[in-house]
């Protein structure tokens, strides 16, 4: 059988004209091939300009082209192209969420692959379609949270079973800010809004600005929560055993790390980044050890599941100047990858690591100018 497999795939390989390497990731044809012969694995980036960025390791990317997802407005160097925040796999299924153009528009899309996007209709009840910034899943249901509409309602979509219909909600005491994360601990869904950092005059110490919303039903309704104290901005996530973890920035302008056991009602005091000026603008958990990346590289990691960071540090060698953002770990093989950008114009980066390690990080530039705001993994 695997000799007959061996031939049918010489000869595909053949079709396709791969004359060099056919499990060349970088290409399609290489990734499909892979993907027959091997890991399942897929990591999936996506980002401005309708871009998106496939790899089935972390160190390899493909970049199908920015007109895949329909509805997507996309011209080069337009000032009015589409966006892709989020993305999360689920069921089978790789789900993106953004804007249809530069001024807006609620975009969802769906694929089995990560290359053939089907786009989604979003439920509008009213007003304008609003952007949708990211993804959550509770239960069998999707949760998507989006930007505040003219009403001031904040928007979210969701959806269950195929995912082909999507369903508004709107949370009418939002104020004026976008949901910017969502997770879930036991049967309470909690949403995070964006930075809204309030600078003083002269600056020092940042205002805390921002706020958490409960719900108890999927998101049906919400209520408003308690924000972790000290912290300017953040993004939450779960962590091990119910706990949710609260990272960003803290007043005193350096990365913090919060945790709730409480499901949002109250939090602890962060821990902070020893180290003035480091942030932590993206981050994930596997276990107990969090993983946060940041600008410049930096690189903080907790193995209590968020009660204390080890010393501070960077990637290491092969990292200058790159300001990381979404990161993402395989939860089967333990595998780590973040995506950022370099300079400007900014220059694609992912970084992939089987430890989280300082110095045990593979850094993999590309030669595109869009920035990665959002990234998910198949395993």
């Amino acid at each position: 059988m695997k000799r007959n497999l061996t031939i049918i795939l010489f000869l595909f390989c053949s079709c396709l004209k791969v004359h060099l390497n056919p499990f060349d990731t970088t290409t399609s044809q290489g990734l499909l091939l892979y993907e027959i012969m091997g890991s399942q694995t897929r990591y999936l980036a996506v980002g401005a300009n309708c871009a998106s960025w496939v790899s089935p390791d972390g160190v390899s990317w493909d970049r199908p082209p920015n007109t895949a997802f329909p509805g997507c407005t996309f011209v080069p160097g337009g000032p009015s192209n589409g966006s892709l925040n989020g993305a999360i796999y689920f069921n089978g299924q790789f789900i993106v969420v953004g804007s249809t153009s530069g001024s807006g528009g609620c975009g969802i899309w769906t694929s089995p692959d990560a290359y053939t996007w089907t786009q989604r209709t979003c439920d509008i009840i009213g007003g304008t379609p609003t952007a949708l910034f990211t993804l959550t899943i509770v239960g069998t249901e999707v949760i998507a949270g989006g930007s505040v509409n003219s009403s001031g309602d904040c928007s979210f979509q969701k959806s269950s079973g195929d995912l082909s219909k999507w369903t508004q909600v709107l949370h009418t005491a939002c104020g004026s800010q976008s949901i910017a994360s969502m997770a879930v601990s036991g049967t309470t869904l909690l949403s995070s809004e964006f930075l809204n950092v309030m600078e003083p005059s002269p600056p020092t110490n940042l205002v805390p600005n921002d706020a958490i919303f409960l719900s108890s039903n999927s998101g049906s309704t919400w209520v408003a929560g308690t924000a972790p104290t000290n912290m300017a901005f953040f993004n939450i996530i779960p962590g091990a055993n119910g706990r949710i973890l609260a990272f960003g920035e803290v007043v005193t302008r350096t990365g913090g790390l919060s945790f709730s056991d409480t499901a949002g009602s109250t939090w602890n005091t962060p821990a902070t980044v020893a180290v003035s000026g480091a942030t932590i603008s993206g981050g994930t958990v596997l276990g107990n050890t969090f993983v946060g990346v940041g600008g410049n590289c930096d690189l903080v990691m907790s193995m209590d599941n968020g009660q204390s960071f080890q010393p501070f540090t960077t990637m290491g060698s092969g990292c200058s100047g790159v300001n990381w953002s979404p990161i993402v770990v395989n939860p089967i093989t333990g595998v780590f990858v973040a995506a950022g950008n370099l300079g400007t114009p900014s220059t694609e980066v992912f970084a992939m690591s089987t430890s989280g390690l300082n110095g045990t990080w593979t850094i993999t530039t590309l030669a595109n100018t869009n920035y990665i705001l959002g990234m998910t993994v198949r395993p």
